[in-house]
């Protein structure tokens, strides 16, 4: 199987913030509509570089997924990143896939 995590930042360009009831809609309306065999979202807290070389340190949200990898798959988690970047003005929501044994 494959453990693909996607890394939602939290702050937006105006300097607000993605809120709690905001980003649980998100998680209801588009994730869910997607992973419809479950994910898990776990809080986290990290920094990265922008474009224009400032330093960003936000809270963010993590999702995990853990699936067997198809193309169409791919694409469809790929549709969770561009929709959270257009809806929240991001730069970027990072994807790390892995692949895993995985025994339940």
């Amino acid at each position: 199987m494959t453990k693909t995590k996607l890394y939602f930042g939290l702050s937006k360009p105006d300097g607000s913030s993605v809120s709690e009831g905001s980003f649980q809609a998100f998680a209801d309306t588009v994730i869910a509509k997607i992973v419809t065999e479950g994910s898990t979202i776990i809080n986290g807290k990290g920094q990265w570089l922008g474009h224009n070389g400032q330093l960003v340190s936000e809270p963010s949200k993590i999702l995990i997924v853990l699936s067997k990898l198809t193309p169409e798959r791919s694409k469809k988690i790929e549709i969770i990143r561009e929709k959270y970047k257009k809806q929240y003005h991001q730069e970027a929501v990072m994807r790390v896939d892995e692949q895993l044994k995985v025994a339940f």
